[in-house]
């Protein structure tokens, strides 16, 4: 194109080639806008990115704890099963455990001290002595005399006690080592 035509072009397009410096300034500004709000979210999106990042972390170091710990207690199982003490020598220790209790018990002791004393037994040695009743059971060792103090237990004598602990004693010791 040549000058002259050049400037013919520019006498007839000129309202055109005006109002170029306002749409210039208009998407100046709406490209302004536009950068402004892209940054704001980006900053907004790797916030969210980091904190998820973060989580993911967080929550891979909390499975490989867990898996840890999973692991030790597997471990603790297995010692514990290869750590468990027969049942005779866990019998024999709750007898001697009861008779240790039982020592100062006279069968002259009023009513309430009595009774108050075998509240106290119940307490201490009840579940324990009905574990090692099944399971003395279990192993094939079982008394009438056993069972029957167990089921129908008194609440006004002594001897109950005394009779759970020879009974248990007199199994026991029919158990191998």
């Amino acid at each position: 194109m040549s000058l002259k035509e050049s400037v013919e072009h520019l006498k007839k397009n000129w309202r055109v080639i005006r109002g170029v410096p306002f749409l210039s300034c208009l998407a100046v500004v709406a490209l302004g806008i536009f950068f402004l709000i892209d940054w704001h979210y980006r900053g907004v999106l790797d916030a969210k990115e980091a904190t998820i990042r973060t989580v993911a972390e967080e929550r891979d170091k909390a499975n490989r704890d867990n898996e840890k710990l999973s692991k030790q207690i597997e471990a603790l199982r297995i010692y514990r099963g290869q750590d468990a003490l027969p049942l005779k020598r866990k019998a024999l220790i709750l007898l001697q455990q009861i008779r240790a209790f039982i020592k100062d018990w006279k069968d002259t002791d009023e009513g309430d001290v009595r009774y108050g004393n075998i509240q106290n037994y119940l307490k201490r040695f009840g579940l324990r002595v009905t574990i090692i009743r099944d399971d003395l059971d279990q192993n094939g060792q079982q008394s009438d005399a056993f069972d029957k103090v167990m089921y129908h237990f008194s609440f006004d004598s002594y001897k109950d006690i005394q009779v759970i602990a020879s009974e248990m004693e007199r199994l026991a010791n029919k158990l191998p080592d």
